[in-house]
């Protein structure tokens, strides 16, 4: 049982550095990132609002935190700085408001592009 329980902790963290390394390596424009502490599980995402957008000009946080379920499971996300948009609030975790359904096939950059769209589209 805790060889089993190890084995996932070990998929869990590669998978959180490998795309946390993927997003700084390769960054997405308007994006940074902030530690909030040693634990990689646990980190805000600054995401500066999108040229010609409403939201221009402006800086809004994401909190982003890993479970003990992730990749299978979805991670929490929370907006901290509140962003005038229906499907993104901070209220509710707006990863599920994206997607639905997880899959572990989805990635950080994908969340964090949706959020740009979204941005970029304005509020409906």
């Amino acid at each position: 049982m805790a060889l089993n329980r190890r084995a996932n902790e070990d998929v869990h963290l590669r998978r959180i550095r490998w795309e946390t390394t993927d997003i700084l390596e390769h960054p997405i424009p308007g994006v940074t990132f902030l530690p909030i502490s040693a634990d990689p599980r646990h980190v805000i995402w600054t995401i500066a609002g999108p040229p010609g957008s409403v939201y221009e000009g402006k800086n809004f946080e994401l909190h982003y935190i890993y479970g003990e379920g992730f990749p299978f499971d979805s991670p929490e996300g929370g907006i901290v700085t509140a962003i005038d948009h229906p499907e993104l609030n901070s209220r509710a975790n707006f990863i599920s408001a994206l997607f639905g359904a997880w899959t572990t096939a989805t990635t950080l950059r994908d969340v964090l592009n949706a959020v740009l769209n979204m941005m970029r589209s304005g509020p409906q």
